[in-house]
Formats: C-alpha cells, sequence, structure tokens
C-alpha cells in the first residue's frame, strides 16, 4: 500500500492537562487502484498492557466501512480477516473461505475444543463465550464458507456477501474490540476520578 496523502489534528484540554492527537492516512493499493483510509488516534490518558505511558497510537481503518482495531486484534485473526476484505470485491468465494478461516483462527485462538469447526463454535457457545446469536452468524458464515470451498458456478449476491462480512466482524468486536475498550474506559475513568481527587485536595 503507498501512502497518498495524510492529515493531522492536535488537541489538548484543561490548559493542556489532557492532549492528543488523529492523524488520517490515505493508501492506495498497487494491485487494485482502491484506497484505504486509517485512522490513528493518542491522548496523553493511553497506557500500555502494565498500566504504562504509551507512546503508540491506536489504529483503526475508516475506509473499507468494515472497521478493525488493529491493536486490540490478534494479529493472525486480523491478518485472515483483512484477506477477506481484500477479496471481497474479486472473488466471493475466495472472500467466503476467508471468512471461514478467520472463524477457525478465532477458534484455535479461544481455545475451543472440537474436530470440526461447527463442534468448535459450539463448544465457545456452551462455554458462554459466544452468544446465540453469535454462535448462528457464525455457522451461517461457516456454511457459506463451505458453498465457497465447493460449490461451483454458485452466484452470491454482494448482500449475502457483506452480510456474512458484517456477522464475523460483529464476532471480532464482541470478542476482541468491546472488552478492550471497556477496559480501556475503566482505566481512564480511574486516572480521571483520580486527578479530580488530588485536584480537591489542593483546593483543601
Amino acid at each position: 500500500m503507498n501512502l497518498v496523502g495524510e492529515h493531522k489534528y492536535n488537541w489538548d484540554e484543561c490548559d493542556g492537562e489532557f492532549h492528543g492527537y488523529y492523524n488520517y492516512q490515505m493508501f492506495s493499493c498497487p494491485v487494485c487502484g482502491k484506497v484505504t483510509f486509517l485512522e490513528q488516534y493518542w491522548d496523553s490518558l493511553l497506557s500500555d498492557q502494565n498500566d504504562n505511558y504509551s507512546s503508540k497510537p491506536q489504529e483503526e481503518i475508516l475506509y473499507p466501512a468494515n472497521k478493525i482495531h488493529v491493536d486490540y486484534v490478534p494479529p493472525n485473526v486480523k491478518d485472515r480477516y483483512e484477506t477477506a476484505l481484500k477479496t471481497k470485491n474479486i472473488d466471493s468465494a475466495i472472500c467466503l473461505i476467508a471468512l471461514r478461516k478467520t472463524l477457525e483462527i478465532i477458534c484455535e485462538e479461544k481455545k475451543a475444543k472440537g474436530q470440526s469447526l461447527w463442534t468448535k463454535i459450539t463448544d465457545l457457545s456452551k462455554k458462554g463465550i459466544l452468544p446465540p446469536e453469535l454462535k448462528n452468524a457464525s455457522t451461517i458464515t461457516k456454511n457459506y464458507g463451505n458453498i465457497g470451498a465447493h460449490g461451483e458456478n454458485i452466484y452470491i449476491s454482494p448482500f449475502e456477501l457483506d452480510l456474512n462480512i458484517n456477522f464475523v466482524q460483529y464476532i471480532i468486536d464482541y470478542l476482541y474490540i468491546l472488552p478492550a475498550k471497556l477496559d480501556e474506559a475503566q482505566k481512564k475513568l480511574k486516572t480521571v476520578k483520580s486527578n479530580n481527587h488530588a485536584s480537591g485536595e489542593k483546593t483543601l
């Protein structure tokens, strides 16, 4: 991917006590010519896994529309899902197979038990890792992946393809992104409360 444009916006609040930036980058694909729009975000409350001050920004793909937070998702899951997105407009069968493979990698990463993808999905559901709705979504995507792998001359509409992409996105959001964002919000809330408490003590 070639960087073809960039814009950075700095912000600060409370006389600079809290500050950060947004950085937007646009990349063009040398193969298909289409663009990817990336957002980088950083603020002074961000910390790493050990609660240390972090200089690394968070990154999120804003376009194409399916979002994935690269800092929150395991690299092997992210890579396979992005492969599906890249093949969406090239070959629907390959895209569906890549989505199915993404589910397989998620099951492995979550240590699901079973010999088949179906039994692994069921195992994650029984453990409460996947709620019933996402279990059903996983099953549908698994079956579409089977069609992509074994079906010949079968037409898959753009709507059906987008639906399966969204299903996998929902699963990734639920298993990785939402928990990370909740943890991040709790840490920020704790820091804000601590700062306010310290400010109140100074006032007294």
